[in-house]
């Protein structure tokens, strides 16, 4: 889903952003880690798939979404590189 991001007073002009929501869940958090983590270069695609460091979360995005959903200390470590990343 495409969102465009509405214009106020104080802020620049408006941006688009891209997200993945789910009817019964709404904003996809883990779907969203693995996009920011690959394009901070939080998450590396290697050969084997998605790894952050020496931890492999999956040959796709799919299965690395899946590994995200399946361990909450993972999902928040990634979480914590990105926003370590983003400042």
């Amino acid at each position: 889903m495409r969102a465009d991001v509405a214009k106020h007073k104080l802020a620049p002009p408006g941006g688009h952003a891209e997200l993945e929501i789910l009817r019964d869940r709404g904003i996809h958090r883990e779907a969203e880690l693995v996009d920011l983590g690959v394009a901070t270069c939080v998450l590396e695609e290697r050969p084997l798939g998605l790894c952050l460091g020496a931890i492999c979360l999956g040959k796709s995005r799919v299965r690395a979404i899946a590994a995200l959903e399946a361990d909450r200390a993972l999902a928040e470590a990634v979480a914590g590189a990105i926003a370590g990343r983003l400042g």
